[in-house]
């Protein structure tokens, strides 16, 4: 099987499994899945990130601006923005469809795993953007 239907196959399944669990399983213990997946892959993806900033919050936020491009990173007092202008998640990225809105939770757990990991303390992350719910970009505050 070529990659392209490889990838293909992994999205219609995720798109099948998303709708199963959303159909079977209440919203809030549905956004703790996902929220789980999202502090898995920051624990096994992230590692790197979390590294390399060293317990510095603002290495971290370069470090992010530096992947995503420095025109979608800003700082306003304690809040850091992260503006991807992509879908990173290779299970859900060039999707043909819309995944449900619980999806992205995973991305913002994803975010906060690695800023609560660098601050060595528990942050806030919201996501205000997302590009699977229709936005043009995934837009992430960061409170710190």
């Amino acid at each position: 099987m070529s990659e392209d239907k490889q990838q293909q196959f992994r999205q219609a399944w995720v798109r099948c499994l998303m709708e199963n669990l959303k159909a079977s399983v209440p919203e809030p213990a549905l956004g703790g899945v996902m929220a789980a997946c999202g502090r898995g892959c920051a624990q096994r993806h992230g590692a790197a990130m979390i590294s390399k900033a060293h317990g510095d919050v603002e290495a971290l936020f370069q470090n992010f601006a530096a992947q995503i491009g420095t025109q979608n990173a800003s700082r306003e007092g304690d809040e850091y923005h992260l503006r991807y202008p992509q879908c990173y998640c290779p299970m859900a990225a060039g999707s043909p469809e819309r995944l449900p809105d619980v999806y992205c939770e995973c991305g913002r757990a994803f975010v906060a795993e690695v800023f609560n990991a660098v601050a060595g303390k528990p942050v806030s992350v919201e996501l205000t953007e997302s590009i699977q719910r229709g936005a043009k970009q995934c837009h992430f505050v960061v409170r710190v």
